[in-house]
């Protein structure tokens, strides 16, 4: 595997920029486990803790991953390349839900000692006043279950828009253990956080293909824009 990796690596001319976007993409996402659920997550923001030393990372995923969190349950975090794990039996974590129920994307908070992705991982957010137009290429990351605990990538083209609660539909498949994960442009930049698959039912049981729904995380930039200066983030970016 490596050395086809490394083959692949010297035909610079043959490389898409998807895989570039992909690997880069992949630093800030973790794999997200706890009772009774499972999915993706990845890192929007850290910041050093005001009192003591340490850190705070904040992390997004889909909020039905997390909803049904029991209290006091573990939830643990582990990086794409399982070099980092954390959990909440070592570490501060804690869940903020949407500010409106219909908004299916939650922030996990991560206090660390250690400073668990270097700052200039971070990947840029769509701005909250922009919005892709239809047949823009995305790709997404995420855990399926049928591969877990493999990270894998995926993409599709923006198909339209759901207005209320606003989603993007893509051309494209979300499966169990995806919900949460970042999708993004060939740049880099993060516009959505997978929400589900929408199947295509035409009687009973049977269906067609579908498309994906996934969380415009403008809306998320525009939450972080209006109320980081309220939390405990004092250089949160």
């Amino acid at each position: 595997m490596k050395k086809n990796k490394e083959n692949y690596s010297r035909s610079a001319n043959r490389i898409s920029p998807w895989v570039i976007a992909a690997e880069r993409v992949s630093k800030v996402v973790f794999r997200l486990e706890g009772d009774p659920y499972s999915g993706t997550c990845f890192a929007v923001s850290c910041a050093e803790t005001r009192n003591t030393p340490g850190h705070v990372f904040m992390f997004a995923t889909a909020y039905h991953v997390v909803k049904n969190r029991k209290p006091g349950s573990l939830l643990r975090l582990t990086s794409s390349d399982e070099t980092i794990v954390v959990d909440s039996t070592t570490s501060d974590i804690s869940v903020v839900p949407p500010s409106l129920p219909e908004y299916d994307i939650a922030l996990v908070f991560v206090k660390s000692s250690d400073p668990l992705i270097p700052r200039d991982h971070l990947l840029p957010l769509l701005d909250y006043e922009y919005y892709p137009p239809r047949g823009a290429e995305l790709g997404w990351l995420g855990y399926p279950i049928v591969a877990w605990p493999q990270l894998c990538f995926f993409r599709g083209s923006l198909s339209g828009y759901l207005p209320a609660p606003p989603a993007y539909l893509i051309d494209g498949v979300s499966i169990n253990g995806v919900s949460g994960g970042p999708a993004f442009n060939q740049d880099g930049v993060i516009f959505a956080a997978v929400q589900s698959y929408i199947p295509n039912c035409i009687a009973g049981n049977i269906t067609l293909p579908g498309l994906m729904g996934a969380v415009p995380i403008s809306d998320l930039s525009r939450w972080m824009t209006r109320n980081l200066k309220t939390i405990d983030l004092p250089s949160a970016t």
